[in-house]
């Protein structure tokens, strides 16, 4: 029989209690408490960088909003290392680089809101679409097989910089009309193992 994910599940919620518990008592006399950490923590989306991506087996795509620079490093330095570190005691590999500096362009993980979801890997056709609407545009000349790798990408921006309209001779790019940042209050962490595995820890 397969091994029993319950000592896992305790260690993780074990580790993340007492991170939170440090960090709670740590900012209780400060202002921030009050905003940050009584009743859960406001997290920052970034609409204008929403992405689309696949999972590994491309067998579907999602619509994700990354969240802030600032929120993605109170994640990473609170949350990921007692999960990593949980994994790790168990042999199991970590999932997530923590590297400060990684970021979104040095292999550190974009930490996102997945929104929407559909069957199948649609990057492809989305790349396809747009390298004939910039070519019919006279944006780019067709060199080749232009989409040669696009089966190979696992990720893109929503909203291509090439995908731009004309208003009063400026070029506005089409994501302007979004906000810059969508807070989200968040009080409570749910990890899941499956489809009848799981556990919730309140901020």
């Amino acid at each position: 029989p397969a091994p029993s994910v319950n000592p896992l599940m305790a260690e993780i919620e074990t580790r993340i209690k007492a991170v939170l518990s440090i960090a709670n008592n740590r900012k209780k006399s400060t202002n921030s408490y009050t905003n940050n950490c009584s009743n859960g923590r406001t997290l920052q989306l970034q609409p204008q960088n929403a992405t689309i991506f696949t999972n590994d087996q491309q067998t579907r795509s999602f619509l994700a909003i990354p969240v802030s620079a600032e929120s993605a490093r109170w994640i990473k330095r609170m949350l990921l290392p007692p999960i990593d570190n949980a994994m790790v005691r168990f042999g199991l590999q970590t999932y997530y680089s923590t590297e400060e500096d990684g970021g979104e362009e040095g292999g550190g993980c974009i930490l996102h809101v997945s929104v929407a979801s559909v069957k199948g890997n649609v990057i492809p056709s989305i790349l396809r679409q747009r390298h004939r609407k910039r070519c019919q545009q006279g944006m780019m000349t067709v060199k080749g097989n232009e989409d040669d790798d696009v089966e190979n990408v696992k990720s893109i921006p929503l909203f291509s910089k090439h995908e731009i309209k004309q208003k009063e001779g400026d070029t506005v790019l089409e994501s302007s009309s979004l906000p810059r940042c969508i807070p989200i209050r968040v009080n409570q962490i749910q990890c899941r193992f499956g489809k009848a595995k799981g556990l919730t820890i309140p901020f």
